[in-house]
């Protein structure tokens, strides 16, 4: 609610700001009373709002986007606008008013024949968003696909010491860092030497792309137990070795390149990112608990770990096997 502050003149003032078809409009309110200034800041707010409700489907679009876009990633922002650019043609000359659930169904069906549920829940959340933001009381109701099992494909142990051989220096790098350690490529690509103390990585910097293109390092993590501190082998430290500024100087998207070639080559199926659950398989299996796992990898929740975990590695679930059968031979049996 906005609120008023007496000025010298004995009189109170009032501000409202208000956006209204993608234009902000900011309006002063004067009055003998705190009270009537307030009363007249909301009223107007309030109009606004029925006004803004009536406003096309784009403009709600781009009045969510950019209001949010000093709270927001820098990636996330350009998402949003990719999305805005892409996907809504069919739906954004509709008034926000008069949009139905019927409408808004035929939308989501229609990208649903070539895009996967994960993606279509992420196009359709912006737009659900834009929707009730602008008009708080509208009620929509849609059916949206199932969500797909990310199938994992956890590299084994002898899968990363393959990658480790045959990956040039940089690529090399990278991989330790987020076999042993569970750093993120966007991280990796924001650490620097100063980073380093001992045996220890400060992890507190992300490189991620900006809306318009191109990269820029930002100081928020991820999530808020991003920034954290993880102990390497003193291999790896040996490894990074002395310098200033940036240790990978190249962009997240590079590493996945570089990666992508090399796991060709040798006939390897994960991604880059899966070397993170790789870690955190291996962890696990060692009898590491899950709050350390989490504390270290900077996961958030446990739900990553539990679905990394139904896909435990090939070569532990048969020294897991091996080592039950043998318990009950030896108990069970002569």
């Amino acid at each position: 609610m906005a609120r008023a502050h007496k000025l010298p003149s004995g009189n109170w003032r009032c501000m409202a700001d208000i956006t209204i078809n993608g234009k902000r409009v900011r309006k002063s309110f004067t009055a003998p009373s705190k009270r009537e200034a307030e009363l007249m800041a909301a009223e107007f707010i309030h109009e606004g709002a029925q006004i803004g409700a009536d406003c096309l489907v784009k403009h709600a679009l781009d009045n969510y986007i950019t209001n949010r876009t000093n709270t927001i990633s820098p990636s996330t922002v350009r998402t949003y606008r990719q999305y805005q650019n892409n996907y809504y043609s069919s739906v954004e000359n509709f008034r926000v008013s008069t949009i139905t659930s019927e409408d808004l169904q035929r939308f989501v069906n229609s990208i649903a024949a070539d895009h996967s549920p994960k993606t279509v829940r992420n196009i359709y959340g912006l737009l659900a968003s834009s929707i009730r933001a602008t008009a708080p009381n509208k009620t929509i109701t849609v059916n949206l696909p199932q969500k797909q099992q990310y199938e994992y494909h956890i590299p084994t142990d002898a899968d990363v010491k393959l990658l480790l051989s045959e990956a040039d220096d940089l690529l090399r790098l990278a991989i330790l860092l987020t076999s042993i350690g569970t750093m993120r490529r966007g991280e990796i690509c924001a650490l620097e030497y100063s980073d380093i103390n001992g045996r220890s990585i400060h992890v507190h910097r992300d490189k991620v792309r900006k809306p318009g293109g191109g990269w820029i390092i930002k100081d928020m993590p991820k999530t808020s137990g991003s920034d954290r501190y993880i102990e390497y082998p003193q291999q790896v430290i040996d490894a990074i070795g002395t310098g200033n500024g940036l240790i990978i100087d190249i962009s997240p998207d590079a590493v996945t390149s570089r990666f992508q070639k090399l796991k060709k080559r040798l006939g390897i199926k994960c991604r880059f990112h899966d070397l993170r659950h790789y870690a955190a398989s291996i962890m696990h299996a060692i009898g590491v608990p899950d709050q350390y796992i989490m504390e270290v990898g900077g996961w958030s929740s446990d739900a990553v770990l539990k679905a990394v975990y139904r896909n435990v590695l090939d070569d532990k679930q048969r020294e897991f096997t091996d080592r039950r059968n043998m318990y009950f031979e030896d108990n069970f049996f002569e």
